[in-house]
């Protein structure tokens, strides 16, 4: 990566700022299981509070410990330091966490134009600056006209965990209305913890407007992070305070919203009511590992992660390369750059049964939903007939409110728009119809008029109250 890295001026000045060394940062210790580096160490720091997932020693229990920094939100702003042609190091302030979020930024050569980003998710004890140095990936996007990223996530050893993947967020959300990117054509590829992260951003990522990929690369991923903490030779990690804290029996939610899935370390049975990855069934994933990995539990992680996106009815590719160790460099970059160049960002399928799980209040494909009660699941089942103009709902809980923009999904707002809605809590619900241009003629809950219902004309809003939806009933529409 000499040509990224030499002084020269600049394509695109956002900010001045002193140049790097990337040869002072420090790497992650050679024992560090999770590492794709082999040298290099880390200074013990007594008295030792925090330790890796092998005992470690990661020293003092602080953010300095973990590898990030600690929010200087006060400061507000961001900080820019250009590295070479075209590459830069960014660091947000004020990111509503804790921690301030670093991430490299590169631009390819020439005018500025519309094209694909590539995010690039670290492995456990790495930096962005390890996936620049370590790998060709960013050389090689660069030549095909791409942007690249490699956000930080808060900390070097932050296995997804919400916070960092709202770092992520803003991260991307700030590259986006900095260039023009291709916002149909966002790729995530990750390694070890980062392949983990790249699938679970990816699954609680699931609307155009939020940063969507259009496909990922998992590289053996940390896809079960409770079937990690289990497997782990020292779990004190975890449950340090800047970390989850508690155990996934104490708080299961916590792991379970950042994993693709809870898989029993006894049994190898994937807990069909939790997994995130069945948000995935509409994005190309790609999985690759080294057949002969030393890190046996992620090669039985990968095994599940592939058999579970395929009952769900998912689709990609699973590569396995003739390797024993774990290492980024095992995973064929231009292989996997060509395999992402060849998908483009698609909705839903219409006619189609789709299945989602929503771990908090947002934006999941085409609907809006809010839910009752924070740190607990929201399942949904959704079918639209466009020909009937139809459209089912099913199988939901913990769910207050759900709206829907109706053309999005092919529907129309005119003559007789239909909506069956079933929960599984027996709770009352607002169904919101948005883009309703004017006030319906009627409205019908299972064959009788109702009045259970108001438009507003400045938001364009219609919206059904819904008191029990446990037999399914069927709202009729008439405009």
């Amino acid at each position: 990566m000499k040509k990224l890295l030499s002084p020269a001026p600049m394509g695109l000045v956002m900010a001045s700022g002193l140049m790097l060394l990337l040869g002072a940062i420090v790497m992650p210790s050679r024992h560090n299981p999770y590492s794709s580096s082999r040298d290099g160490g880390r200074s013990v720091q007594p008295p030792a509070r925090l330790t890796d997932l092998y005992g470690n020693d990661l020293g003092e229990e602080s953010f300095g410990a973990l590898g990030g920094t600690p929010n200087r939100g006060w400061q507000g702003g961001s900080t820019i330091e250009p590295l070479g042609p075209g590459l830069y190091r960014i660091e947000l302030n004020g990111t509503g966490t804790a921690w301030a979020e670093t991430f490299l930024l590169a631009m390819p050569e020439g005018p500025l134009r519309f094209g694909p980003l590539l995010v690039l998710f670290h492995g456990y004890g790495e930096r962005p600056e390890d996936v620049l140095t370590g790998t060709t990936f960013f050389e090689e996007a660069l030549e095909r006209g791409w942007y690249v990223m490699a956000p930080l996530g808060a900390h070097e050893y932050n296995f997804g965990i919400e916070y960092a993947q709202r770092n992520v967020e803003l991260a991307m959300n700030f590259v986006a209305k900095t260039l023009p990117i291709d916002v149909t054509r966002l790729y995530g590829v990750g390694f070890s913890m980062g392949g983990g992260m790249a699938a679970s951003y990816a699954a609680r990522h699931q609307d155009l407007y939020g940063g969507r990929f259009a496909a990922i690369a998992n590289h053996t991923g940390v896809t079960s992070l409770s079937h990690s903490f289990r497997m782990a030779m020292d779990d004190r990690l975890f449950l340090s305070p800047l970390m989850f804290g508690v155990t996934p029996d104490q708080d299961p939610f916590v792991y379970s919203s950042v994993s693709s899935f809870d898989l029993d370390p006894v049994t190898a049975a994937v807990d069909q009511n939790t997994d995130m990855l069945r948000n995935l069934v509409g994005t190309p994933v790609r999985t690759f590992a080294a057949m002969q990995d030393p890190l046996s539990e992620l090669l039985t992680q990968m095994d599940a992660f592939e058999n579970q996106l395929a009952l769900r009815g998912g689709f990609g590719d699973s590569l396995r390369g003739p390797f024993a160790v774990h290492e980024w460099s095992t995973m064929d970059e231009t292989a996997t750059l060509n395999w992402l160049a060849s998908q483009r960002l698609r909705d839903p399928s219409a006619n189609t049964t789709h299945h989602l799980l929503a771990d908090r209040t947002g934006r999941w494909h085409g609907f809006y939903l809010r839910q009752r009660q924070e740190g607990v699941f929201t399942p949904l089942i959704y079918h639209v007939q466009t020909a009937a103009n139809r459209l089912h709902t099913i199988g939901t809980e913990n769910l207050n409110r759900i709206s829907v923009h109706a053309p999005s999904l092919g529907l129309q707002t005119s003559d007789i728009f239909e909506w069956s809605f079933g929960n599984t809590d027996n709770a009352p619900v607002e169904l919101v119809l948005r883009g309703v241009t004017h006030t319906p003629i009627d409205v019908h809950r299972n064959g009788t008029a109702t009045v259970n219902w108001r438009y507003d004309p400045t938001r364009r809003e219609l919206t059904l109250t819904e008191p029990n939806a446990a037999a399914v009933p069927l709202w009729r529409v008439l405009f």
